[in-house]
């Protein structure tokens, strides 16, 4: 028995205690050049943002401007958690309070013609 060989079982014998001293199951100690490949738990894809916080920003400032103070808040608190704009960094919030900012000057524009 090579010195290789016998590292690897001792290695092996190792790992296979430390599993079931932890109750954890490992398999059987793999030589380093042929580990096989592991499949990869599909995630979803992440969140992709189509707005940035700079645009929703500027969208809520023209809120403020047109339809006033008030109405800046109401959108916020209906679509944030956070107390302030420059609070929001979610991007899912991001996109949902630009998408409110900017239906609600659009329905104003409609309510002026």
């Amino acid at each position: 028995m090579s010195l290789e060989q016998k590292i690897e079982d001792l290695t092996a014998a190792v790992v296979a205690r430390t599993a079931k001293i932890s109750g954890a199951t490992v398999a059987a100690a793999e030589p380093k050049g042929e580990k096989a490949e592991k499949p990869k738990a599909d995630k979803p894809p992440a969140y992709e943002p189509k707005h940035t916080a700079e645009e929703m920003q500027a969208a809520m400032n023209s809120v403020r401007e047109k339809l006033g103070m008030a109405k800046g808040k109401e959108l916020r608190a209906e679509h944030t958690k956070a107390e302030k704009i420059s609070q929001v960094t979610d991007p899912k919030e991001i996109d949902a309070l630009y998408e409110a900012a900017t239906a609600a000057l659009e329905a104003a524009e409609q309510e002026d013609m």
